[in-house]
């Protein structure tokens, strides 16, 4: 019998007694409870079962296996994860949603106020204070409320409500919410009847969690943690100041932060994206948000309890929770507002850490609130009544959800889903929407879509009344599907993954499906899109098209004369990217709408090197109307968003399937090919293009006229030339043109001329810029040389290492490789076959170099995995943005393979990044990369050998001081340590000291491989001290910020720089003496008198002894040949380490000096300088603002050269007796310091 009123809550605990899993499991308390809440219960009546009643710490206890449930009394109020004691719950610290069932109304109520339908009654709730809407049921909802409990059992609780008109909704409702527990599962269902008037009723259970019990070391919070929502491709779009629905639906894109059905992730992965500020409101860093479920259940009643709609899972306790709920929405918070005040239970965290607060931290929770669509009250177009309004008679309110548990060991399955979110809806004007809220309780076709992680449109009923009129497959895959959109609205939907390539099986079908829809239709609008979401089209398939004889003549122009003369209007409703030939396709069409948000147009041909014909250009030069635009698009090829595409005139309207058929109403297509005349109209409009494709012969013929004239003229100049030398000497060519590459197909092809840089220069041999050249020009000539230089090192440090550890070019062992005392396991692992292997992974844009490294004598030792080539093979274009860009569209694909080899990895130290930062790939690919790897592998060292470019001349790539900028900023930011090696200071070293004046790729990438391989020797040859990275790292990095390193390296050899090859005695003086030597670094610094050492490692290899290495610090010392900071100890450390024994050298000793000097600063500086030259001119900016990084302004830029200021004071500063002192001087601005080179 139950006597008094209070308030119930309920706590889970969760133990894993007796089961083996990822966590030690003799502490049953180790982090391993599970505590979330809901209502209790009030009222003297009588308790029906056989439960034991209030227990003697005031706890009503449901349990089976695995699980127990406690339902504390006490007053709601301002707590999180609950207490041990019920007494614990007082007024104090209050918070009146924490835990509760939620409602009458657990969706935001816009304006506090609603209305059932046009006409009716304007009904104003209760205002939630500081804000002007009524959320969560209103400040006096049912979480304040005194419940009565009904039934109580072992497993089982019953509780009621019976609510009057409160927080100003209308009606009586009487609810019910029974807490069941089950073995590993806690089950609620809530029932809820309206008995006087129509009205809303959404109640739903709230639970917090911290799979962690906050007892993680690492943190407190739970941003480890990991979520999985695999029907959520959408969510509910809020206003970022009041946080109420709009009424739109926004796509939860592939990799965005919002995307967790694509896989499993991190709820704090994507934190440090500029793209998470704001996303849960204003100011708002983290997930608040109505994230939409959509099961392909069809017209008939789903089985919720089959596949789970939520899966979070914590590795530290090896605890993972699977949410099952018949919802259509589940909203995900990650207590972004808690502030450290609410107490933790005696269980939690971790008591014995005394320098943790025990509290409850910011993000140390997370909220998984299942519901129906947040605000359907407020927008009545959603048809969302049936769940969310009831009435006297109606069927009653039914919510349910379960919690199942498992562990590490447990498999918990959900049905595979491999469809990808196709288009952002958005809602209907809330004037349009017409009808009455509660008349519009009809059944929802919603699941009736093929993608299962994908709503249709619930603004544009006609969407959910589509009739498939007819399928026409592709051979190969992929389909055409015709539907009835509106009345005498044919959508013609066309999938043929992965980009819809038009090949010629894909182009037969389309005509076909043309011919259908002309023949067997009535005359009405033909729109054409793509099922995929990514791509409307990406352009011909060039390797089946080369294989194809006549593709244009038999293939695509007939499409196109079809699309160009097609008896009815044609609208081409791109959805994403459209690119080169798929433009075209575009372009033949009447009309294009365009997805405002998503996808570029691109005529990209200018970038590939193939030539567009006649009748491909021609239609461009017809329907563009600014010959500005017409030149932009066809050789610049810019890439041109939605709303540049509409300024132009390239598109006719922007957004999705409902705005275009708003286009044809406001336009009255559906009639106008009823006259029978509108295809002859088209043919006379567009006569110069139709004839073009109607005649392709004759422009073969006339562009093969061309390029024989062309031919002539080339001869004639060329004798033109040489008459010229003749009389005024040779003029030495810079840059080849005479042999080019066509990049489509590998064959020469006249007229496709791509600059190639000449043999024998050097990566960025001062290259000066041509006068009056674009920059798109000077980005093409000398992006080869960058992609040349930073990726081919890689085929040159592997076969230095394999050649010292005595592996063949195969991966075996050679014969006479005995010796051991080597460690091959720290780059290489065995394969099954016992042959070695790099751990290297191998990535570039483009393909010509990893192609080069994949056909060359080493290509059997790499694993074929591990090479990634972008599919476009068009490279970044030597801008930082494109790199950055195209790395969050593959990231997925080139952190799996990164995954793979951390996972093979018996011990895991760290990464080694090799990239260049001048041109696009290396800086914009390798920034991303950076903070990637930072992000997924937090607790790893990542050191990255960094190419900086000549910065003591014009350089050969004009951008260079933006793109080195932005890299700068990743590289302080996500790397431990960075090895500076740059362009300038390499060419100076093979020209002082080798005397080779024009270095060839091979030989400079000699030095730098030398460098790397030296640099790695203490891991490989192991020895007492420095044998291993962090202990590198960590004796020449005493404060995080200042991890830039200089090289030097004495006597260089190898059999590609002959001039390396002389003998001369070394010793241990004389290699260390050398290495201090500042001709000797591999950086293009101008030390000041001030400047200094922070510390220095030199590693001897060959025959050293240790009293030579003492006597020579000695006499180092003696003649003070280096000067180190005042503020820290002023010391050389010298590792003595083994040279391969299967690479015999002239000399004796040889070293490497790895130094943390402050006068690297003046390499930043002359960065920023020139970075500051560039930017007061915006000069060369068009190609950034065309990528998403930029196209919110260039705060990026900023932001960047605010992080290279403060690590040029960072270093500055270390000069200074007071650096250790926190009120230190801050950086200097970047004009007129006198170290920086003129």
């Amino acid at each position: 019998m139950i006597s008094q009123t209070c308030l119930w809550r309920a706590c889970i605990l969760f133990a894993l007694w007796g089961v083996c899993c990822a966590v030690d499991l003799d502490q049953e308390s180790r982090g391993q409870s599970f505590v979330g809440y809901n209502t209790g219960v009030v009222s003297n009546s009588t308790v029906a079962g056989n439960g034991t009643g209030i227990d003697a710490h005031g706890k009503i206890v449901i349990q089976s296996d695995g699980i127990r449930v406690a339902f504390i009394p006490g007053v709601e109020r301002d707590i999180v994860l609950g207490y041990d004691s019920a007494v614990a719950y007082v007024p104090s610290l209050a918070n009146e949603t924490f835990g509760g069932l939620l409602g009458r109304y657990t969706s935001p109520v816009a304006n506090h106020s609603f209305q059932l339908g046009p006409g009716e009654t304007v009904y104003n709730t209760s205002l939630t204070p500081d804000t002007n809407a009524t959320l969560q049921g209103g400040p006096t909802g049912w979480t304040t409320r005194n419940w009565t409990i009904v039934a109580h059992t072992t497993n089982s609780a019953t509780f009621s409500l019976t609510d009057n008109d409160s927080a100003g909704f209308p009606g009586q409702t009487i609810t019910y919410v029974t807490y069941s527990a089950t073995p590993n599962q806690w089950s609620i269902r809530v029932v809820g009847i309206s008995t006087t008037q129509y009205t809303p009723l959404m109640p739903a259970s709230q639970v917090f969690w911290n799979l962690d019990a906050a007892a993680d070391p690492s943190t407190p919070t739970v941003l480890n943690q990991t979520l999985r929502l695999p029907y959520s491709g959408q969510r509910v779009q809020l206003d970022p100041e009041t946080l109420v629905p709009t009424g739109m639906l926004e796509e939860n894109a592939l990799y965005s932060v919002n995307d967790f059905w694509h896989a499993s992730k991190a709820l704090g992965r994507n934190f440090t994206s500029r793209y998470m500020h704001n996303n849960c409101g204003n100011n708002c860093t983290g997930y608040d948000n109505a994230f939409l479920i959509s099961r392909d259940a069809g017209q008939g009643r789903f089985d919720w309890t089959r596949d789970y709609v939520a899966q979070l899972q914590s590795k530290f306790s090896g605890i993972r929770m699977y949410m099952y709920t018949d919802q259509a929405a589940v909203q995900v918070m990650t207590c972004n507002d808690f502030d450290g005040t609410i107490p933790l239970k005696a269980g939690q965290g971790i008591p014995s850490d005394s320098t943790r607060s025990h509290t409850v931290q910011k993000y140390g929770c997370l909220a998984l609130t299942p519901s129906d669509w947040q605000g359907g009250v407020n927008h009545p177009g959603w048809q969302r009544a049936e769940k969310q309004a009831y009435g006297p008679g109606d069927p009653p309110y039914v919510w349910q959800a379960a919690y199942s548990f498992a562990t590490t060991s447990t498999t918990v399955t959900c049905a595979t889903r491999t469809a990808t979110v196709t288009v952002n809806y958005q809602g209907v004007p809330q004037d349009n929407q017409g009808s009455l809220f509660r008349y519009l309780k009809r059944k929802q076709s919603a699941y009736q879509q093929k993608s299962p992680h994908l709503l249709p449109p619930p603004e544009d009923s006609a969407m959910s009344d589509q009739q498939v009129l007819f399928k026409v497959p592709i051979a190969g895959g992929g389909d055409f599907t015709c539907t009835l959109a509106a009345p005498r609205v044919y959508l013609l939907s066309f999938q043929s993954p992965p980009d819809n390539r038009l090949t010629p099986a894909f182009l037969s079908a389309f005509l076909l499906s043309l011919d259908i829809i002309e023949h067997r239709f009535r005359v009405g609008v033909l729109i054409t899109t793509s099922a995929i979401s990514k791509f409307y089209s990406n352009g011909l398939n060039l390797e089946i098209v080369g294989d194809t004889p006549s593709f244009l003549k038999r293939s695509l122009y007939p499409l196109f004369q079809r699309l160009l003369t097609f008896p009815m209007p044609t609208i081409a409703l791109i959805n994403g990217h459209n690119f080169a030939g798929g433009l075209m396709v575009a372009m033949y069409h009447d009309y294009r709408i365009m997805n405002p948000s998503k996808g570029y147009l691109c005529l990209n041909e200018v970038l590939f090197g193939a030539v567009m014909n006649s009748g491909m250009v021609s239609i461009f030069r017809e329907k563009i109307p600014n010959p500005a635009t017409f030149r932009t698009l066809i050789l610049e090829g810019k890439r041109f968003t939605g709303q540049q595409s509409l300024d132009e005139g390239i598109v006719d309207g922007l957004g999705g399937l409902a705005e275009t058929l708003k286009f044809v109403e406001s336009r009255e297509l559906t009639t106008k090919g009823d006259s029978r005349v509108y295809g002859a109209l088209k043919e006379e409009m567009y006569r110069h293009s139709y004839n073009l494709l109607v005649a392709h012969e004759n422009n073969v013929g006339w562009r093969g006229s061309v390029e024989e004239r062309k031919n002539v003229d080339a001869s004639d100049a060329e004798a033109r030339i040489q008459e010229f030398e003749a009389a005024n000497g040779e003029i030495q060519p810079e840059t080849t043109f005479r042999q080019a590459t066509n990049v489509a197909d590998g064959q020469n092809q006249k007229g496709n001329f791509i600059a190639k840089p000449p043999q024998g220069l050097t990566a960025s041999r001062h290259a000066s810029t041509p006068p009056q050249t674009s920059p798109s020009a000077t980005w093409k000539n000398t992006r080869e040389k960058h992609a040349h230089t930073a990726a081919n090192m890689p085929r040159q440090f592997w076969q230095q290492l394999c050649q010292e550890h005595g592996i063949n070019q195969d991966g075996n062992l050679e014969d006479f490789a005995t010796e051991g005392g080597d460690r091959k396991d720290v780059f290489f692992y065995q394969s099954d076959d016992t042959r070695y292997i790099p751990r290297a992974i191998l990535l570039d844009l483009e393909p010509r170099v990893l192609n080069g490294i994949q056909t060359g004598a080493y290509k059997n030792i790499y694993n074929p995995e591990n090479f990634y080539i972008h599919k476009e093979g068009t490279g970044a274009g030597n801008n930082w943005a494109a790199g950055y860009s195209m790395g969050e569209q593959v990231h997925e694909e080139i952190m799996d393979m990164i995954d793979r080899e951390a996972d093979g990895s018996d011990s895991l130290e760290g990464f080694m990044l090799l990239h260049s930062i001048a041109g696009g790939t290396g800086s914009g690919l390798g920034s991303f990369l950076l903070e990637r790897l930072n992000d997924r592998f937090p607790k790893r060292l990542i050191q990255t050998y960094s190419i900086f470019p000549d910065t003591t001349s014009s350089g050969d790539v004009v951008v260079h001081p933006y793109n080195s900028l932005l890299s700068m900023r990743r590289l302080t930011q996500n790397a431990d340590s960075v090895v500076v090696l740059d362009n300038g200071a390499l060419s100076r070293i093979a020209a002082d000291r080798l005397h080779v004046q024009e270095p060839s790729f091979q030989q400079t990438n000699q030095l730098v491989s030398t460098v790397m391989s030296a640099s790695t020797t203490t891991l490989r040859y192991p020895g007492y001290m420095h044998n291993d990275l962090v202990g590198i790292v960590a004796s020449l990095i005493p404060t995080p910020r200042a991890h830039f390193l200089m090289t030097s390296y004495t006597p260089f050899t190898g059999a590609v720089v002959e001039q390396a090859k002389t003998v001369r005695k070394t010793t241990v003086l004389d290699v260390m003496r050398r290495l201090l030597q500042p001709k000797s670094r591999m950086v293009s610094v101008n030390p000041a008198k001030s400047s200094c050492y922070i510390s220095i490692l030199n590693i001897i290899q060959g025959e050293a002894d240790p009293t030579d290495v003492h006597k020579s610090l000695l006499r180092i010392r003696e003649r003070q040949l280096a000067t180190f900071i005042p503020w820290g100890p002023a010391s050389i450390q010298v590792a003595l380490t083994k040279k391969s024994p299967y690479i015999k050298t002239a000399h004796r000793v040889s070293g490497l000096m790895l130094a943390n000097h402050t006068s690297i600063s003046t390499l930043f500086r002359r960065i920023v300088t020139q970075y500051d030259r560039l930017r007061r001119r915006n000069a060369f900016l068009e190609q950034y603002k065309r990528e998403p990084a930029f196209a919110d302004g260039f705060g990026e830029f900023d932001e960047a050269r605010e992080v290279a200021m403060d690590l040029i004071g960072e270093y500055e500063g270390a000069e200074q007796p007071n650096y250790l002192d926190p009120e230190a001087a801050a950086p200097k601005d970047a004009e007129g310091d006198a170290r920086v080179a003129a």
